[in-house]
């Protein structure tokens, strides 16, 4: 019971956006990689519920800017092109497309096999 009241207060509570004097705070300090994908799961959270979860006196504007801003520092790409992303893809499918760009791809050799058999070359 205890587990179903805490589950049911954490799908209803409603999520806290940055004040600019708090962001003001964040630009003077390095920001952790972890608090800004959980900053980015909460914001994803509230624009799916947003009628219910959102703060009151702000817009879907604000959350959707506050979303871009956290994921083009977590990930490195510059404001303007994860704003296009958002844009195209939608918060979900964006932040899906950013993830699966940040990981490496994996390692493909071509081999001519006229000239060299893969199991030599993977021999040496």
């Amino acid at each position: 019971e205890m587990e179903l009241r805490r589950t049911i207060a954490q799908q209803t509570a409603v999520f806290h956006l940055p004040t600019p004097e708090e962001l003001e705070e964040d630009f003077n300090r390095v920001v952790p990689p972890s608090e800004l994908r959980a900053r980015i799961e909460d914001v994803l959270e509230v624009l799916a519920d947003f009628k219910s979860r959102r703060e009151p006196g702000r817009s879907r504007s604000e959350y959707i800017e506050r979303l871009a801003q956290d994921m083009a520092e977590l990930f490195g790409y510059l404001q303007e092109l994860v704003d296009y992303f958002l844009s195209m893809l939608g918060p979900n499918e964006a932040l899906e497309f950013l993830e699966a760009s940040d990981k490496p791809r994996p390692m493909v050799v071509r081999v001519n096999t006229l000239k060299a058999r893969r199991k030599d070359l993977a021999a040496a």
